[in-house]
């Protein structure tokens, strides 16, 4: 994957190889999208399903949403995923004087869209993605729909696909503190027991050296 530095990026905070990446995308798949023009930013929040091989990225928006009209205009566009994120308290940590700071895993691509008309490729779309959120669930939701109300349901939305150009992910998880202190923040995180504090300790575990 072709990472450019589009945020502040540290190479300390670059995480380690493009697994992890696919991996925070998978699990945090509910992205925002921002574009727009000269007069005025777009943007909206929407489930993204990412095509590795094709290396595209793939959504929906309301047709309503003037958000459609950035994307009819192919301008630019931004997709962000929203990894796990917490508050680190400075009692945490074995060196003083220090100050509080919020660890965070986000990745950030951008890319030209363009929209998807054929059908199948709509319907394919539509099947995966509604695969990947019931595919967890003992009583899953059936895709198969009367031919009626799939069309009303597909003619109002637009769908889309964004071509990837740039990649920039940022994995902020104390590389910069001192390497004593990380397993002490580390077990702080674990023994909240929040799923962001917990899922924060483990990108820590699989990213920050502490030894």
């Amino acid at each position: 994957m072709r990472r450019i530095t589009i945020i502040y990026l540290p190479n300390s905070f670059v995480p380690k190889n493009d697994d992890e990446i696919y991996k925070l995308i998978k699990n945090h798949g509910f992205a925002t999208l921002i574009s727009g023009n000269d007069k005025e930013p777009y943007v909206s929040h929407t489930p993204i399903l990412m095509d590795i091989k094709k290396k595209v990225l793939r959504g929906h928006l309301s047709k309503n949403n003037p958000h459609c009209k950035s994307l009819l205009e192919n301008k630019k566009i931004i997709v962000i995923f929203h990894g796990p994120h917490h508050y680190v308290s400075p009692t945490y940590y074995k060196n003083q004087p220090s100050v509080p700071t919020w660890n965070y895993a986000v990745v950030h691509i951008s890319g030209t869209p363009r929209l998807i008309t054929n059908r199948k490729e709509i319907i394919e779309f539509l099947s995966n993605l509604v695969d990947t959120h019931e595919s967890d669930k003992t009583d899953q939701w059936d895709f198969n729909l009367p031919k009626d109300y799939l069309k009303k349901m597909i003619d109002s939305i637009v769908f889309f696909e964004v071509a990837i150009e740039k990649v920039a992910a940022k994995y902020k998880l104390s590389q910069n503190r001192p390497k004593e202190d990380v397993p002490n923040i580390i077990d702080h995180l674990f023994r909240i027991g929040t799923e962001n504090s917990i899922d924060i300790a483990q990108l820590m575990i699989d990213n920050v050296e502490t030894n």
